[in-house]
């Protein structure tokens, strides 16, 4: 998915279309445009770019930067670099970007994101902790404790890893919260190492619920092909406030002095947009 970003108005015109020149198709790419909540692509140079609110350790000027490549398309791309020695934030190590504020609850949303593990230098090892590259945060109700997001990527141990988290309970507790993790249904696209030093496109289709009778949904596509799908099960937490989407890297494991054999984390993102319900595959 290559991605035209010479100006503003072409942004949300073309966001997450090809170049092809047709003009016919041209306009219908503006009309699918309406379609989309929020774009964040990185072409203003700032990190806040498109409205996210950050979350690491302002302290390291290579927590979060804009760079000029890697670069999904345009000019522009974010830089994440989590050390282990790096100050805790919020409870953690962490470097990573908030969009804030929440979502009602109960949305139907398409998120995409284009994902660059680095090799080389900055190879993107595995390892034997794990690590969140994208997550989607639940809002504690006043009393209840601080919850895990209801849905988190992964990667840990060369594979790419979901984790989930529900509760229909309107006080939710450690007791009666559910927390599952497990790999992908097609389990030929849940290595990550031949995704190193290249884009790697994400989209998830979700419709939050922690009811059967809300019809809750998760199906994620990665470089086009379905991934994951669960229909009809719980996904999120009954709580006042919807989730909120978080990009960058999370590593709890080094705050709790795990056996994690690296000390440092690079992770880059580009051109993530997230669309109302009308939405479908084919417009990404």
């Amino acid at each position: 998915m290559k991605i035209i970003k010479q100006s503003l108005l072409l942004i949300l015109v073309f966001f997450g279309c090809k170049k092809d020149g047709n003009t016919e198709l041209d306009t219908l790419k503006a009309q699918k445009s309406s379609k989309f909540i929020f774009i964040s692509n990185f072409e203003s140079g700032k990190v806040t770019d498109g409205g996210w609110s950050p979350a690491y350790d302002f302290t390291k000027t290579y927590a979060a930067t804009i760079v000029k490549k890697p670069v999904h398309s345009g000019k522009n791309a974010i830089r994440f670099e989590l050390h282990k020695t790096d100050e805790y934030v919020a409870g953690s190590l962490r470097s990573q970007l908030e969009l804030m504020p929440p979502e009602a609850p109960l949305q139907e949303r398409w998120y995409g994101l284009n994902i660059y593990l680095p090799k080389g230098t900055e190879k993107y090892e595995k390892d034997s902790s794990a690590e969140v590259i994208a997550q989607w945060h639940s809002v504690a109700d006043p009393g209840e404790y601080a919850t895990v997001p209801a849905l988190r990527l992964m990667t840990y141990k060369g594979i790419y890893w979901l984790g989930r988290h529900w509760d229909s309970k309107k006080i939710s507790t450690d007791k009666n919260e559910n927390s599952i993790e497990e790999g992908f249904d097609n389990k030929a696209y849940q290595s990550y190492l031949g995704d190193l030093g290249k884009w790697t496109n994400w989209v998830f289709h979700i419709r939050w619920g922690w009811e059967i009778s809300q019809s809750p949904l998760i199906e994620i596509y990665k470089n086009g092909v379905l991934v994951y799908s669960r229909i009809n099960k719980p996904n999120t937490t009954n709580d006042d406030e919807g989730i909120f989407f978080v990009i960058g890297v999370y590593k709890s494991d080094w705050a709790e002095n795990t056996n994690s054999i690296l000390s440092k984390r690079v992770i880059y993102y580009d051109d993530i947009f997230i669309g109302d319900k009308t939405c479908k595959l084919s417009d990404f």
